[in-house]
Formats: C-alpha cells, structure tokens, sequence
C-alpha cells in the first residue's frame, strides 16, 4: 500500500521517487491513491496561500499557484491538453492523423492557445473565489482533478495498439482501485469542500464521464495525452464551481 502511494507520488509529480522498475500490471494500483497525491499537492497549495495573505497581494498570489500546479508536475498535464488540441482540431475528424499529431512532440498552435485559454480560466475562476471557500477549494481541486484520471481511464480502451503507460492503466485498472479512489474522493469532498465540495465532485465526475465518451468516439479510446487534458479540464472545473458559491 505505501509503495503504491510513493509510486503514484512519483508519477503524478516531479518528486525523484522512481517508478520505473514497477511491473504494468502494478501501475494501476497506484492509481488508487491519486486522490490521497492530489491532497498533498493541494495542501501545499492551502498553507502557501495561508502564508502569502497579508504579504502579497491576491492576484499575484493566485498567479504563483496557477504557476506551482504546472510545475509540480513537470507540466505532463499541460502538455496532455495542448497536444489532445492540436491532435483533434489538426486531425480533422481522421483518427489515425490526430493520433499521429498527438504524438509528436512538437505542440502546434491550437496547442498553445489551449494551453493560455485554460490558464486564463483557471486564474480567474481560483481569483473570484469568496475567501472563506478559498482552502477547500485550494485542497480539492488537484484532488478531484486526479481521480478524473481514474474515471476517465476505467472502462476506456487504448487508442493505439501498440504498448503504452496508459494502456498499461486501463488494461489493469480494475473495480477495487476505482472503488477506493472514488471513496477518497467522495470522502476529501465532504470533509474540506462540505455542500460545494460535493458539487464540485459532481461536476468534475460529469465532465470526464462526457469526455470518456467523446474520446473513445472521436480517436477510439485514450491515451496519455487525453487523460492528462481531462485532469486540467476537471481541476479548472473545480475553480469555477467553487467560485460560482457567492
């Protein structure tokens, strides 16, 4: 159980705890605890903002966030987004181009502009959150953005045949480890979010659900990049919800 978690530590951040040497089929128990990884992260979150009130002004505050949520995970997610963009729009509906745009390393120029437009969405939704909000939000949104990870990764189908991380995922994810992510999740919603952390649960499982659906119809399944793009999708979500509760 603790070497799942420093596993799934290890993969989800830029903290040097190596997962290389773990077999595919135990990869997917670490998913298990992708919401326990999302609660420290956000809980680094929560005390910086605690420490910076007073000190710095709010908008700067909320931009350093934004700017610590990319860089604790070495931007993998970012880069899921821009390149699940570049593939879709580039591909024209044609599965196998988008797959092979995706795959290049290069990110295009719907990439980067899906990277700014959810920057931007994220800055303003996490600054229009009613102070007294601001920690459960801080907390759940990398919470409920990594278990977006296991929903939309449970049930899915690679969508490239040959061997991948994600296939490795999604092949071996089985009911126990989304059980006991979910119960995590439910459980961290209620406690740090109460009503609106329930709310933003709700809305995050929703949109990668939909996502799951859009995936698998549009390039036939996921892949790293997809679920990398729902994560930052669901996270941004959470943001917006919470800053909805005036």
């Amino acid at each position: 159980m603790l070497s799942d978690l420093l596993t799934a530590l290890g993969f989800l951040t830029v903290i040097p705890l190596g997962q290389e040497k773990t077999p595919p089929e135990r990869m997917a128990g670490m998913m298990s605890f992708f919401p326990a990884v999302g609660l420290l992260i956000g809980s680094m979150l929560a005390f910086f903002d605690y420490l910076a009130k007073g000190l710095l002004p709010r908008q700067v505050t909320d931009a350093l966030i934004i700017v610590f949520l990319a860089l604790i995970t070495g931007g993998l997610h970012l880069d899921g987004i821009a390149d699940t963009a570049d593939g879709l729009i580039g591909g024209k509906g044609d599965r196998e181009k988008a797959l092979a745009i995706m795959k290049d390393s290069r990110t295009g120029s719907m990439g980067v502009v899906a990277i700014c437009l959810l920057l931007l969405v994220k800055f303003m939704a996490l600054d229009s959150i009613p102070s007294n909000l601001r920690p459960g939000a801080l907390l759940l949104a990398p919470t409920l953005s990594r278990w977006g990870q296991v929903l939309v990764s449970y049930g899915s189908h690679p969508a490239r045949s040959e061997n991948s991380l994600a296939g490795s995922f999604m092949t071996y994810l089985k009911p126990p480890h989304l059980i006991a992510a979910s119960a995590m999740a439910v459980a961290f919603a209620a406690l740090f979010g109460s009503l609106t952390g329930l709310s933003a649960l709700a809305a995050a499982a929703v949109v990668c659900l939909l996502l799951r659906v859009f995936f698998n119809y549009s390039i036939g399944g996921e892949t790293g990049d997809t679920i990398g793009a729902s994560s930052e999708i669901a996270e941004a979500l959470v943001f917006i919800v919470f800053s909805a509760m005036v």
